[in-house]
């Protein structure tokens, strides 16, 4: 469980991260000149700002200005199919109701965790959304982050609370990116805090995924 939370707020860092801006490098000092003067190297070019859709230096994308295009972004991956012995459970249904805490982990007057989701903790589930690489196991991943659409996986979208779930996966899966895919596995529906701070909604222990088509 300790495990659980390190990784977790190194996720929450991860996503803070994605928004900052890099830091300058420092310039360089000025040194006097001394002999005959050389020439001096080219001029640089300017570097061309990413394009939509482009992948960054964090290995993210940017995210469309379109607002068609990140309404296509936007949308929940499918619900997950029928199998038995797991209940079918969408990010509709886990994120339709309001739970957000502040900076400090405090949460908001209105948050309210509803019985429904709170009923399916320690069951097991199927949960259908976009995989966010944490940990690998040789080129499999082992802990990973699953999330609602593409603009909180793939473009640094920070998500709330009820957006996505911290999964530990045995035996590892492949980095499936830009399709859904169907965890299934044990889930654990309550708030998880570390210092009086919210740091998890939803965590799973998952034994199989599937990329949905």
């Amino acid at each position: 469980m300790v495990k659980l939370k390190i990784l977790a707020l190194a996720a929450t860092l991860m996503w803070a991260g994605c928004q900052a801006k890099p830091t300058p490098s420092p310039s360089p000092s000025l040194v006097a000149v001394q002999g005959a003067p050389i020439d001096a190297p080219p001029a640089a070019t300017a570097t061309p700002s990413p394009q939509d859709g482009a992948p960054t230096g964090r290995g993210l994308r940017v995210a469309p200005t379109d607002p068609a295009e990140r309404a296509k972004l936007a949308v929940d991956a499918p619900q997950p199919a029928a199998k038995e012995g797991y209940t079918p459970l969408s990010f509709t249904e886990l994120s339709n109701f309001v739970y957000e805490a502040d900076m400090n982990g405090v949460l908001s007057p209105e948050s309210n965790f509803p019985d429904e989701i709170a009923k399916l903790d320690k069951t097991k589930v199927a949960v259908s959304g976009y995989l966010m690489p944490i940990e690998f196991k040789g080129s499999k991943v082992s802990t990973l982050i699953l999330v609602r659409n593409q603009l909180l996986c793939c473009f640094g979208e920070e998500p709330k609370l009820n957006e996505w779930v911290f999964v530990n996966v045995d035996p590892p899966v492949e980095n499936t990116v830009d399709v859904p895919v169907t965890m299934y596995g044990t889930f654990y529906a309550s708030p998880d805090r570390e210092e009086g701070q919210i740091i998890s909604l939803y965590r799973m222990q998952a034994q199989a995924m599937e990329a949905m088509q």
